[in-house]
């Protein structure tokens, strides 16, 4: 809560990566060894100042963006 009111995050996961030129939406794909979408993530829950982080992701990944977040303590559906 700041001042009261909720505090919310949207992280869009959304894109399809036409002009990445790959199968996999460029989020997906891993620097140092990290999914690049887990950045963005990250940064919002070490900040601790979100009441939420709401993540929107296309159908075919949402399985794998659950298994991502699983390791992540007060991170639900």
């Amino acid at each position: 809560m700041l001042n009261n009111k909720k505090v919310s995050a949207i992280i869009l996961l959304g894109g399809v990566g036409n002009r990445f030129k790959n199968d996999k939406p460029k989020q997906f794909h891993k620097i140092l060894n990290k999914k690049i979408y887990l950045y963005s993530l990250e940064a919002f829950y070490n900040a601790n100042v979100c009441d939420e982080i709401i993540l929107v992701t296309h159908l075919d990944y949402i399985k794998e963006v659950e298994k991502d977040i699983s390791s992540y303590p007060s991170m639900s559906k």
